[in-house]
C-alpha cells in the first residue's frame, strides 16, 4: 500500500508516518572541521614529502620540514586567536571583522575563492596519485588492455 504526500502530511490520517530521520547540521561540526582540515594537510603532506627530500635532500629536507612546521604552527595559532578574539566561526567572518565593513566582503570572497582553488588542487593530486599507483597494482589482474590500466593524460 502506497502513501501519498497529502497521507503523511494529514494529522487526521489513519496511516502512521514514517518516521524521518533528522537532517544533518548544514554549518558542520568542529571535529568534522578538524578532520576535513587533518585530511587535506595529511593528504598533501603524503605527496610532497617524498618530493622535497628527493630534491633537497636528507639535511635540506630537515630544515625546510621544521621551517614549514615553526610557519604553520604560528599561523595556525594566530589564526585561533583571531578568531576567538573576534568571535568569529569561520575564515570570512574573520575577515569581515576584522578587517571592517569596507575592506573584509572582498577580503572574504578572496579567502573564500583561494580555498576553493586550495580544495581543487588537493583534488587533482590526488587523482594523479591514484593514476600513478592503481594501474600498477591491478595490471596483473585484469591485463594491460584492460579499461582500468589505460592512461589517457
Amino acid at each position: 500500500m502506497s502513501t501519498s504526500k497529502s497521507d503523511i502530511d494529514c494529522p487526521e490520517s489513519r496511516l502512521k508516518c514514517p518516521t524521518m530521520t533528522p537532517r544533518a547540521d548544514p554549518r558542520g561540526s568542529s571535529w568534522g572541521t578538524v578532520a576535513t582540515l587533518a585530511n587535506t594537510c595529511i593528504g598533501v603532506g603524503c605527496l610532497s614529502i617524498p618530493f622535497l627530500y628527493n630534491t633537497c635532500g636528507v639535511l635540506g629536507g630537515i630544515v625546510l620540514t621544521l621551517a614549514v612546521t615553526v610557519l604553520t604552527s604560528f599561523a595556525s595559532t594566530t589564526l585561533v586567536s583571531s578568531a576567538h578574539t573576534y568571535k568569529a566561526t569561520s575564515y570570512q567572518k574573520l575577515m569581515e571583522r576584522a578587517l571592517g565593513k569596507r575592506l573584509g566582503p572582498p577580503v572574504a570572497i578572496f579567502m573564500s575563492v583561494s580555498v576553493i582553488f586550495y580544495l581543487f588542487g588537493c583534488s587533482a593530486s590526488y587523482l594523479i596519485l591514484l593514476g600513478d599507483a592503481i594501474p600498477p597494482t591491478i595490471e596483473p589482474i585484469l591485463g594491460t588492455g584492460s579499461f582500468w590500466c589505460q592512461r589517457w593524460v
